[in-house]
C-alpha cells in the first residue's frame, strides 16, 4: 500500500532533479563542461533540500507527514529514557482518571437533573437569620450552613409543615421528609441493613413519581393509627426479591410494601441510598418508644422536618417566599428577640436533587467571583441537636 504522501515525495524528488537536468543543459550549451554545468546548475537552482522543503509546506498532506515524524522522534526519544516516559505516561493517565472522576462527579451533582416532571418547579424550603433564634427552637434535627453573617437551616416543626400544606396549596404544594436511617430489615428471609427515609404522605405526589409496581404511599398512610406500609427502590426490590402487597420486617415492625418505585428515581440526594420509604408517622423514628421524634411530636420548640416544594405553574420564587413567609410567622411558639434573629424563608433550587453535599459543592464554583467571601458548614449547636 502506498501512501498519498509517499507518492509525492517521489514526484516531487523528480520534478526537482529535472529542473536542475534542464539548467545543467543551458550552462553545457554555454561552453561549461558536465561537471561544471551541473555544479553552477545547483547553485542557481538553490539547495536541493531546501526547495524540496518549500515544497513540502504546499502540500495537502504536509501536516500528517510532519506528524509521522514527530511521532517517530518522539518513540525514539521516550526508548532512550524509559524511566522518564514511565513517569509522564503515569501522571498522564492519573490526570485523566481523576478530570474523568471529576467530570462524573460534577454531572451526578451539578447538571444531572431529577427525573421527575418539570423538576424546575421543584424547590428546597429553607429559612434563614442574621442570628440564631434563641427562644423559638429547644431541639432540633436536620442541617444548615453559614454564609457570612447569615444562618442557613433546613428543619421545621412538625406544625409549620402541616400549616403550609393546608394554607399554600395554590401557590406551593409541600411535602415533609426526615432523614435516613438504617435498620435491621428482614425480607424474603433474608436479614440486612437497610436505610428507611419517613416522607409525608404526598411526597411522591409533590415530586411527581408513579410507582412501577402498586402503589405510593398517601395521606392515609401517615397517621399514628394507620397500618404500616412501605415503599422500596427499584434498585432494592430487584436485589431482594420484593414484589409489592408483600411484607418486611424492618426493626422488629412489620411493613406491607405497597409498591416499587420506577428505576429512573434515584432519591432526593447525590448518593442517596435509602432503600425504603415509610410515612412519617409510622417510620422507625417514630415507632422507637424511646426515640427523639416520638417525643418531640408535639413539642412546637423542636424543629425537626424538612419540606421539598413544588411552586404552580406561573408562580414565581418569590410570590411562593411571601406566602410561606407568612404562614411561618403564624406558626411559631414564641416570637423572636430582635428582627434579625427573625426566621425568613429562603427557597433553593431543587431540580438537580436536595442537601449538603449539591450546596457544597455548586455553591463555591457559582459564588467563585465574590472571592469566597461565604463559607458554608454545619451551624453548631443546632444540626442534630437530639
Amino acid at each position: 500500500m502506498q501512501w498519498p504522501w509517499s507518492r509525492e515525495e517521489r514526484e516531487l524528488d523528480r520534478e526537482v532533479r529535472v529542473h536542475i537536468e534542464m539548467l545543467a543543459e543551458q550552462f553545457e550549451r554555454a561552453g561549461h563542461t558536465k561537471q561544471e554545468a551541473l555544479r553552477l546548475a545547483r547553485k542557481e537552482f538553490g539547495g536541493f533540500d531546501s526547495i524540496k522543503d518549500q515544497c513540502r509546506d504546499e502540500s495537502r498532506w504536509s501536516w500528517l507527514a510532519n506528524l509521522g515524524q514527530d511521532l517517530r522522534f518522539g518513540w525514539r526519544m521516550m526508548r532512550k529514557v524509559p524511566a522518564v516516559t514511565a513517569a509522564a505516561v503515569l501522571s498522564l493517565a492519573l490526570g485523566i482518571g481523576a478530570t474523568a472522576a471529576i467530570l462524573s462527579l460534577a454531572d451526578a451533582v451539578l447538571w444531572r437533573k431529577m427525573a421527575v416532571p418539570q423538576p424546575e418547579q421543584l424547590v428546597e424550603i429553607l429559612w434563614q437569620t442574621k442570628g440564631r433564634s434563641e427562644g423559638l427552637i429547644t431541639a432540633s434535627s436536620g442541617s444548615g450552613y453559614r454564609d457570612g453573617a447569615i444562618e442557613t437551616a433546613n428543619f421545621f416543626s412538625p406544625v409549620a409543615v402541616e400549616a403550609f400544606r393546608a394554607r399554600a396549596k395554590a401557590i406551593i404544594e409541600v411535602a415533609g421528609y426526615i432523614s435516613a436511617v438504617p435498620v435491621m430489615a428482614s425480607v424474603n428471609g433474608e436479614v440486612l441493613v437497610s436505610q428507611v427515609r419517613g416522607v409525608s404522605g404526598n411526597f411522591f405526589q409533590v415530586l411527581g413519581v408513579q410507582p412501577s409496581e402498586g402503589r405510593l404511599i398517601g395521606d392515609s398512610d401517615d397517621t399514628a393509627a394507620s397500618v404500616p406500609v412501605a415503599v422500596v427502590t427499584s434498585r432494592f426490590a430487584r436485589t431482594h426479591a420484593v414484589r409489592a402487597d408483600q411484607t418486611l420486617v424492618a426493626n422488629n415492625v412489620v411493613y406491607t410494601v405497597a409498591g416499587v418505585l420506577p428505576a429512573s428515581f434515584t432519591g432526593i440526594v447525590y448518593g442517596d441510598e435509602t432503600d425504603i420509604y415509610a410515612a412519617i408517622h409510622q417510620s422507625p423514628q417514630l415507632l422507637e418508644p424511646d426515640s427523639f421524634y416520638r417525643r418531640k411530636i408535639a413539642d412546637p420548640f423542636a424543629w425537626w422536618s424538612q419540606m421539598i416544594g413544588r411552586r404552580a405553574a406561573g408562580v414565581s420564587d418569590s410570590q411562593a417566599k411571601a406566602a410561606l413567609d407568612t404562614i411561618f410567622a403564624t406558626t411559631w411558639a414564641a416570637q423572636p428577640k430582635s428582627p434579625e434573629q427573625t426566621p425568613r424563608i429562603f427557597l433553593s433550587p431543587a431540580d438537580r436533587g436536595l442537601g449538603s453535599i449539591r450546596r457544597s459543592m455548586g455553591e463555591p464554583l457559582t459564588r467563585h467571583s465574590r472571592n469566597q467571601r461565604g463559607k458554608s458548614d454545619t451551624m453548631p449547636g443546632w444540626a442534630l441537636n437530639h
